[in-house]
């Protein structure tokens, strides 16, 4: 049985198991949560991290995607 999220973090449930094996999925949406509070659009680090994930961008990463992909909700869930 799968577990219930705020619906801010339930939203992105469909894209999450679109990338994600099924056993994966609720410990995903679980780092969103936490994460991001499943806002896409929320800043961490000072800035660095982006996304529902909140994956620091290439600034402190040379080999990490730039903050405008890891904005687009759905490269962050890749």
């Amino acid at each position: 049985m799968a577990m219930q999220f705020p619906p801010e973090v339930e939203r992105w449930r469909p894209t999450v198991a679109k990338y994600f094996p099924p056993e994966l999925v609720d410990k995903a949406l679980w780092t969103i949560q936490h994460e991001s509070g499943g806002n896409p659009n929320v800043p961490g680090d000072g800035g660095v991290a982006r996304g529902l994930f909140q994956i620091q961008d290439n600034r402190n990463f040379a080999n990490r995607p730039d903050a405008a992909w890891l904005d687009n909700p759905e490269n962050n869930i890749k």
